[in-house]
């Protein structure tokens, strides 16, 4: 019965979300943080970093939120093995955890009871990524004045690393490169079942500009072509 109603939901938001008008508020992503803005972080080593979707100015009742997060690598556009979250790929897609906990008192979570969540991080052609973030639930009725958590994802780079991958692949390589997180899509579906589309609390949606940046500060260095990867990196955990 769940899993009709997620389909069912997420149907309505892909026939419709083309012609949503409302302004159910504005999304953003920022590291570590759901206000003030922090948009760029940093590799300071093997580690768990998080990565903070939160949303603003929401005053529509609603069941459910679809977000689609583009990653993409500054110079060549192919994400590095270090952003490999995918299951054939050098992290798999384990090392990756979106989830539905509220960041703090001051940033509750929007979401209601009864929650069905879709998650998944895809590889495109290009080499580059798309995070997709999807989640229905009973109806939730939020406060305009209150910014509230939409997803939190944990970027585990504990087996990242700088420079190549090794061959025997122990560590995936390229986390010093430089990578652009952009909404492409960020939607609301409000519980009369019309999708509206988030604006951006900083930055245009759907845009160029990204919501969110990795290793970005100073000059976003070009990315090279990305090393060989597999999932026989399991094999050296």
């Amino acid at each position: 019965m769940k899993v009709t109603r997620i389909l069912a939901a997420l149907a309505l938001v892909t026939c419709f979300a083309g012609a949503a008008n409302a302004a159910p508020g504005c999304i953003r992503a920022s590291w570590n943080t759901c206000d003030p803005w922090v948009a760029d972080q940093a590799f300071l080593g093997p580690q768990n970093y998080n990565l903070v979707i939160s949303a603003f100015g929401v005053s529509s009742p609603n069941v459910g939120t679809d977000l689609n997060i583009h990653v993409r690598a500054g110079g060549s556009g192919a994400v590095p093995d270090s952003w490999r979250f995918d299951d054939a790929g050098c992290q798999t897609s384990s090392q990756l955890v979106p989830g539905t906990a509220a960041l703090s008192k001051a940033c509750p979570i929007l979401k209601g009871a009864n929650s069905l969540t879709i998650t998944n991080y895809a590889i495109g052609g290009t080499g580059e990524a798309d995070l997709r973030l999807a989640i229905t639930y009973d109806t939730f009725n939020p406060l305009a004045a209150t910014r509230y958590t939409v997803w939190q994802v944990a970027v585990n780079h504990s087996f990242s690393s700088t420079g190549p991958t090794p061959p025997d692949l122990s560590t995936c390589g390229g986390a010093e490169q430089c990578e652009f997180l952009t909404f492409t899509s960020a939607i609301l579906l409000a519980a009369t079942g019309q999708p509206e589309n988030f604006a951006g609390c900083d930055v245009p949606i759907p845009g160029t500009q990204p919501a969110a940046t990795w290793q970005a500060g100073g000059t976003c260095p070009v990315a090279a072509q990305p090393a060989t990867w597999g999932k026989v990196k399991g094999l050296y955990r």
